[in-house]
């Protein structure tokens, strides 16, 4: 794994990052719900629910991770190849870039 990235280490940190999805989000007359699923570990922090029945996972990392691994990786993949959008969400703009496609989706 992949875990520094001197470009985007900044004060952003996986709290403020998920706080600011939770808030975004809900402006845009979604919902961002906590996604747990016993006994599969790996699967996506965030469950992103928009008007239309549009839906994103998100994995929510400090600017260190830059990548995924394990199952999270593996749910990355299968959720992806099922259709669905998956982010990894670990600075400002990879947050940006997600709400770009929310807003214009």
């Amino acid at each position: 794994m992949q875990t520094h990235n001197t470009d985007t280490m900044t004060r952003v940190t996986e709290k403020t990052l998920e706080a600011k999805l939770l808030t975004e989000i809900k402006k845009r007359g979604g919902v961002c719900v906590k996604f747990v699923s016993p006994g599969n570990n790996g699967v996506p922090d965030r469950k992103i629910l928009m008007p239309g029945g549009r839906i994103w996972y998100a994995e929510i990392k400090g600017p260190h991770i830059l990548e995924l691994e394990g199952l999270q990786l593996y749910w990355q993949k299968t959720l992806r190849r099922l259709g669905f959008k998956h982010y990894l969400i670990n600075s400002e703009e990879s947050l940006n870039k997600l709400l770009n496609e929310v807003d214009t989706l």
